[in-house]
């Protein structure tokens, strides 16, 4: 495209979305990154919605914004409240899986995303997670209820497999064992909650 704008990057070979994310940021030039995955819709107000609370909490370097899920026939909206969440509590609501979170959900200061080291390489799932509980120890977070996107779930996306989750938690808190042991026993439960389900659907393997 003749519009300078636009910027189109290609590896030569496949390294996964967190190294994809992380050469957009540093190429970029703008002071927010706005994510978008590639099975994900932004609704036509989100920019302008999102243009409107950067300016109307300046000093805020780190939003989550809500959702509408589709799956065949299906239509969910994954909520937060409107809300600011401390740094704490912001690690807290992550490590309890009390937001509804996803890539597209975040937008953030470019710098504060540096800062943060950005997104971690080798992580192939819960990715939104991990980076958002790295910038979690840098700052807290304002929440929107505001649906500003639509996450279609696509048959081939790799959060869909439900096997891995409990190897997903052992590579995200390799990278945080700090986290790890000081959410031990929430931690215990989450793995717990999941193998309770997969018995229910009949996956006892």
């Amino acid at each position: 495209t003749a519009d300078p704008r636009i910027r189109y990057l290609r590896f030569d070979r496949w390294q996964g979305a967190n190294p994809a994310r992380n050469a957009g940021v540093n190429v970029a030039r703008a002071a927010w990154i706005v994510l978008l995955d590639s099975d994900d819709e932004l609704l036509p107000h989100c920019l302008s919605a999102t243009q409107g609370r950067l300016r109307q909490h300046p000093d805020v370097n780190l939003f989550i914004s809500s959702f509408q899920m589709r799956k065949h026939d299906r239509h969910s909206n994954a909520t937060n409240p409107d809300a600011y969440l401390t740094a704490k509590q912001l690690e807290q609501a992550l490590m309890s899986y009390a937001l509804a979170i996803a890539g597209t959900s975040i937008t953030v200061r470019r710098s504060q995303l540096l800062r943060a080291g950005g997104f971690t390489p080798c992580l192939l799932r819960q990715q939104d997670r991990e980076v958002l509980l790295k910038l979690s120890k840098l700052g807290g977070a304002r929440l929107s209820s505001q649906i500003d996107w639509i996450k279609h779930c696509s048959p081939d996306s790799i959060s869909e497999n439900p096997h891995g989750f409990v190897k997903s938690l052992e590579a995200m808190f390799a990278q945080h064992p700090q986290l790890a042991a000081r959410y031990r026993e929430l931690l215990g439960y989450q793995v717990s909650r999941y193998m309770l389900r997969a018995a229910l659907n009949g996956d006892v393997k």
